[in-house]
């Protein structure tokens, strides 16, 4: 048993509400109160935590999470940081120089908005000049966006005033030749020419996203992952070997996407089926993108350009049919992207 005291816990019970001394038992909080009352009812402790005042709140549970994405993220090159695009452009240029010959790179996470020294985001002149040579792919940090350099638009084949039919974007400019920005589901046509994950991968990814999160004080997350990488059944096979008590102890609420609902009715598994740790989750459907990306659907356009308002993925007719296919399923459907 360890006694930990000496601290400021908050039990969340009700508002306001501390505890100046927590006992544990192999992970378990089994007492909570005085460091007095504690030791009169547990004289068995075996180890005391001074925590010095230090204060303390049960594990937080993220309510958005992409958890394979975030891993995957960690263990590649990663802008989410960078204050200007200099520094961006900087950080992929040192990163290609390591590359091998005609070696693709894959980055995450540009923010135009956090740039001190631009309001342009990336286009594929800006990768263009980093290398000609090795197919160069950057994502946004919503993931709704990514821009491509013309090495990699030689490989996908993008041509001029090549339009994008099914809920996104392959942006052009007033010629019609493609800047390098892919948008929402045309996204795809890029990523989807990286090779898969493999399933150790997968589980690399798991184990440092939930390791991050632990230092952060992230032991749980509504997270919506089993469609991206290998499919439901391959995606969930990854949480299984990777989350448990005796494995990675992160309770995990796994939202299922619209594209796998066919997988899930075959499965025969239901809502909240699973462990403690692994719970099978609602319905996502993206109905139209986000606001950094300018893809959310707007009455009233932009303010940045008024006659843009935006992109629906799903028809209203689909999106109807999506919804009631969902709850024929035993779904619910709390809240539509």
């Amino acid at each position: 048993m360890k006694l930990w005291k000496n601290g400021l816990f908050y039990t969340m019970s009700n508002e306001g509400e501390t505890v100046e001394a927590v006992l544990t038992n192999n992970g378990e909080i089994i007492g909570v109160g005085t460091e007095e009352s504690l030791k009169e009812c547990y004289p068995e402790v075996l180890e005391e935590i001074d925590l010095a005042g230090s204060t303390v709140f049960p594990g937080f549970v993220d309510s958005h999470l992409h958890l394979l994405w975030y891993g995957q993220s960690l263990a590649r090159l990663n802008l989410n940081q960078c204050t200007s695009k200099k520094t961006a452009l900087r950080m992929i240029k040192e990163k290609v120089a390591k590359l091998r010959e005609k070696e693709w790179l894959f980055v995450e996470g540009y923010n135009e908005n956090k740039w001190q020294d631009s309001t342009e985001a990336f286009k594929k002149s800006d990768l263009d000049a980093l290398s000609m040579t090795h197919p160069i792919l950057v994502r946004r940090i919503d993931y709704h966006n990514v821009v491509i350099n013309e090495a990699f638009t030689q490989e996908i084949g993008i041509k001029k005033w090549q339009k994008f039919e099914g809920g996104g974007e392959i942006v052009l400019d007033e010629k019609g030749d493609f800047t390098g920005v892919l948008k929402d589901e045309a996204t795809n046509l890029a990523i989807d020419a990286f090779p898969p994950a493999t399933p150790s991968e997968m589980e690399d990814y798991l184990t440092l996203a939930v390791k991050d999160l632990w230092t952060k004080g992230i032991t749980g997350g509504h997270t919506e992952d089993l469609h991206y990488f290998n499919g439901f059944e391959g995606t969930l096979a990854t949480f299984k070997a990777c989350l448990g008590v005796d494995k990675l102890p992160f309770r995990s609420h796994l939202l299922i996407h619209n594209g796998e609902l066919a997988a899930f009715n075959q499965s025969n598994q239901q809502f909240l089926d699973g462990n403690p740790f692994i719970e099978l989750g609602a319905m996502k459907i993206f109905y139209d993108g986000t606001v950094g990306s300018r893809t959310a659907l707007m009455k009233n356009g932009y303010a940045s350009d008024s006659e843009h308002h935006g992109l629906q993925i799903q028809t209203d007719d689909v999106f109807e049919k999506m919804v009631q296919s969902a709850r024929n399923a035993g779904l619910p459907v709390p809240f539509i992207y």
